[in-house]
């Protein structure tokens, strides 16, 4: 996890206005963000579809294989619903109905995602030029999912978040092959053996490549009380 990745997290937990107890990570992959509630005694939930990811969840947290539109937790049962780059993965809006649905009255959620402001300037555009596209036809459009929340009686905070990344090129080129970005699984090999020359040729002589991750941060509080409307 870069930095800038933990200071998320550990936001998600501190700028609470009502204790945390129970902190589900959605698509949570491998559970780094669910370790660092974890380490601060929240009970900590990782919900993910893949075996093969939940086996490196550390043993502080909870694993739970399935999926975001059919969470298996009881109604009301969480404070924080996180989705950390996950709530594209199927149909959003079922997985931000399930997510409310587990969450408790004036429970809280975050998510970090990807909108046509990263789309625009990604670094990878420069490489790969199939990416931007990609990325468009993957990723909802933050603002609709804002207002999908919106609709549901939710306190809605959408802003936008810029990391700077720093890496290697060594470490860059090694990433892409083992496609840390989902959407580069999509880009054919020869596209990408074309653009990892061409990065190679440019970053011959840098020891540093630096660039903007341009994220979108949607924060959310449920209604009080139980009435919460069925809107998909």
């Amino acid at each position: 996890m870069s930095k800038s990745a933990i200071l998320r997290a550990q936001e998600a937990i501190s700028s609470q206005t009502r204790p945390v107890r129970v902190a589900l990570d959605i698509g949570g992959g491998r559970g780094n963000h669910a370790a660092i509630w974890a380490d601060a005694d929240i009970l900590s939930v990782v919900l993910d579809p893949s075996l093969a990811m939940l086996a490196y969840v550390p043993g502080n947290v909870h694993r739970v294989c399935g999926v975001a539109q059919v969470i298996p937790l009881a109604t009301a049962a969480v404070d924080l619903a996180y989705f950390h780059l996950s709530i594209h993965y199927g149909d959003w809006r079922a997985s931000l109905c399930e997510a409310c649905r587990a969450l408790a009255p004036r429970g809280q959620g975050r998510i970090y995602t990807l909108g046509q402001r990263h789309h625009r300037r990604s670094f990878l555009n420069r490489w790969f030029p199939s990416v931007q596209a990609l990325d468009a036809g993957r990723f909802p459009d933050p603002a609709d999912i804002a207002s999908y929340l919106e609709r549901r009686g939710c306190d809605v905070d959408h802003c936008e978040v810029d990391e700077v990344v720093r890496t290697t090129p060594v470490e860059f080129e090694r990433s892409v092959r083992a496609g840390y970005v989902s959407t580069l699984q999509f880009v054919n090999a020869e596209e990408l053996d074309r653009g990892l020359a061409a990065f190679g040729r440019e970053y011959a002589d840098r020891d540093i490549v630096e660039y903007v991750l341009a994220l979108d941060r949607i924060a959310w509080t449920m209604p009080g009380g139980t009435s919460d409307p069925d809107i998909r």
